[in-house]
């Protein structure tokens, strides 16, 4: 067994890492949300608050639009994003939902 761990060697294939229990795409966020109505949903990241209205949430996925969409699913304005990565893939998974039609076929 690779590392000798087998637990996190599962772990890792899990995230989609080949080597360390670590995501391929790490990225931190500022959310204009009270760190009570995040840190419930963030089970494999880190939630700071930064004050009554504003959290800092580090976490990862297995790629940058996964991410993105992760923290979407969190009904807060995002304030700022690193790495450029993930501010990308904000910008292309708001494109791609921009697309989707407004009402059913037919």
């Amino acid at each position: 067994m690779p590392g000798g761990d087998p637990a996190a060697f599962l772990s890792a294939r899990a995230k989609g890492s080949t080597g360390a229990d670590a995501w391929p795409c790490t990225g931190s966020v500022v959310l204009r949300l009270p760190v009570g109505q995040v840190a419930p949903y963030v089970h494999d990241g880190t939630v700071e608050r930064l004050d009554d209205e504003r959290s800092r949430v580090e976490l990862g996925s297995w790629s940058w639009r996964a991410l993105a969409a992760r923290v979407a699913g969190h009904d807060g304005e995002v304030e700022s994003a690193e790495p450029a990565e993930l501010r990308a893939a904000f910008a292309q998974l708001a494109e791609r939902l921009a697309r989707a039609p407004a009402r059913p076929p037919g």
